[in-house]
């Protein structure tokens, strides 16, 4: 439609104005960037502040207009008429892949603003991402976008950080943790070659550190000393299986500071917290397994670590059920930006749900819970009243 109507917020008037938009885009290659809008006011000046919105304009013209991120990260307005080279599937796969590299070299994430060094490294890859959100959406499996949060950055994700993992391990690599277990469970980098020579049918790896990451779940390196040594990861956990009442204690405490329960992955700021406790940590599923007295480790995602005394807080009262009762109390639907006024009534689920995530611990209750992706938060809404929640935080 050429333009909206009156309700959309704009006269039938504007005609002209999309007329002229859609000539000043053409003319600056099909596309300008949000920011930059001025620029068409300079020389339209006659419409200088028709649009005081450019999202809600967009939506009242999407047949025309729209928005997009260009191959640098920036958000753009681009004319949809224009014409666009399809670029080929099998091009565009082998794109991804080096843009997964790419941010594999940065420990699997770079700000978004680094596409720019990718595209330095890369030249040719460029005009293969018109629209960098789209290419990231079309290839979901493999990279991932996180919007930008307060004075965050957006970033590019990889989800593939390491090599892919093997499902089971090669003949190679078993003979290679009999061979590690053989010497303690570990032996420096340069004693490798001792392998070949006691298991000549294999020949040489031709990438240890590629062969390492496929196998993670039974060997992986670590440094000592001045020296980088491979291990074999149940060793590994024997010892980290050790009980240390002390470190486990410290580990209850940071919990309890946090309100009981904490995603898994907090257990690594525990370490960087605490060096003190550093070597006798280790994993932490054999550690938490080691003083289950104190500690608990539910699996699942990251899992979520907790103590013993939260859980028995938690026990007193089921969540869902109280989350169902507020609902019922107060509307069957809650935006999810909400949820601090359930904390604030039921102040002993917050620290466990948080952990969880709220989307998965809905999920994990929907038989009772609904969640829904409208509006900026997403939607808590009621379901079935007579099916009984879950226990599962």
């Amino acid at each position: 439609r050429p333009a909206a109507d009156a309700e959309d917020g704009y006269s039938s008037s504007n005609g002209e104005l999309v007329t002229n938009l859609l000539e000043f885009l053409r003319s600056e290659g099909g596309a300008l960037p949000i920011g930059a809008i001025d620029s068409f006011y300079s020389r339209f000046p006659q419409h200088d502040g028709a649009i005081p919105d450019i999202l809600e304009f967009v939506k009242s013209h999407w047949d025309h207009v729209g928005t997009r991120y260009d191959s640098e990260g920036n958000k753009m307005l681009f004319d949809k008429s224009s014409a666009q080279v399809e670029v080929p599937a099998v091009r565009k796969e082998a794109v991804a892949q080096d843009l997964v590299a790419f941010l594999r070299q940065r420990r699997g994430k770079a700000p978004l603003s680094a596409i720019r060094q990718f595209y330095d490294q890369y030249p040719d890859h460029r005009a293969a991402i018109p629209d960098l959100k789209a290419f990231v959406r079309a290839h979901k499996d493999l990279i991932g976008f996180r919007p930008a949060q307060g004075d965050r950055e957006a970033l590019l994700t990889c989800f593939d950080v390491t090599a892919p993992k093997a499902t089971h391990p090669n003949p190679m690599a078993q003979d290679f943790v009999a061979f590690l277990r053989s010497r303690g469970g570990c032996i420096p980098l340069p004693d490798v070659p001792q392998f070949y020579k006691e298991f000549p049918q294999h020949g040489r790896i031709p990438d240890l550190g590629v062969f390492v990451r496929a196998h993670r779940d039974l060997i992986w390196f670590k440094r000592e000393d001045e020296t980088t040594v491979v291990f074999c990861r149940d060793a590994q956990e024997a010892e980290a299986a050790e009980r240390n009442p002390e470190a486990a204690g410290a580990l209850a405490a940071f919990v309890e500071e946090r309100g009981g329960a904490v995603p898994g992955s907090f257990f690594g700021d525990f370490k960087i917290e605490n060096p003190q406790y550093a070597e006798c940590l280790g994993r932490l599923k054999p550690f938490v397994q080691a003083h289950q007295d104190i500690l608990h480790f539910e699996p699942g995602g990251c899992g979520v670590l907790s103590t013993v005394a939260f859980q028995s807080r938690a026990a007193a009262s089921n969540p869902a059920e109280d989350l169902v009762a507020f609902l019922e109390q107060n509307g069957p639907i809650m935006s999810a930006g909400d949820i601090d006024k359930f904390y604030a009534e039921f102040r002993q689920h917050r620290a466990g749900i948080a952990a969880r995530g709220l989307r998965s611990f809905i999920k994990a209750n929907d038989g009772v819970l609904g969640f829904d992706e409208d509006g900026d938060a997403g939607l808590i809404f009621l379901k079935k009243a007579e099916a009984r929640p879950s226990s599962e935080v």
